[in-house]
């Protein structure tokens, strides 16, 4: 085999992978194809209980919301979603979200809407070590979000 095609078949199997790290889209459980769109994330500490996760202007249009939590787990009591126009919509929530884990998928009353900060009310976990992270995603509407 020479050094042609040696390259050419190294690119072909690089180009997907490096594409695929890249890209805000991620394959769904069914294979199917998601616009979930990661938003921002927020440090939260013991003691606290509540912090907001404000957005730059022009982020994108989405039509839901989840949340996913890093490095420990969270009881998320509730959320408050302020978008861009001014109106809000809250969303019980109620559990506990595991380290590495996501809430359901929050779908919005009336879609698509911009998004200018998420009001979260949490309670950390006592007796875990350091801090956790909370991350919103947004379902992109379509035509994708400005990210």
């Amino acid at each position: 085999m020479g050094w042609r095609a040696i390259v050419s078949a190294a690119l072909l199997v690089a180009m997907p992978i490096a594409a695929g790290g890249a890209s805000a889209q991620r394959q769904g459980d069914g294979g199917e194809r998601s616009d979930w769109v990661e938003l921002r994330c927020q440090k939260v500490g013991e003691g606290v209980g509540h912090d907001t996760i404000l957005l730059a202007a022009g982020t994108g249009l989405f039509r839901a919301l989840r949340l996913r939590v890093q490095r420990n787990d969270v009881v998320v009591r509730h959320l408050q979603v302020v978008f861009e126009d001014g109106g809000a919509e809250k969303f019980e929530i109620g559990h506990r979200i595991h380290a590495d884990e996501e809430s359901r998928q929050l779908d919005f009353a009336e879609a698509p809407r911009a998004i200018k900060r998420i009001n979260l009310a949490y309670s950390p976990i006592s007796g875990q070590e350091g801090y956790a992270m909370i991350c919103a995603d947004g379902l992109a509407a379509e035509g994708g979000a400005d990210l």
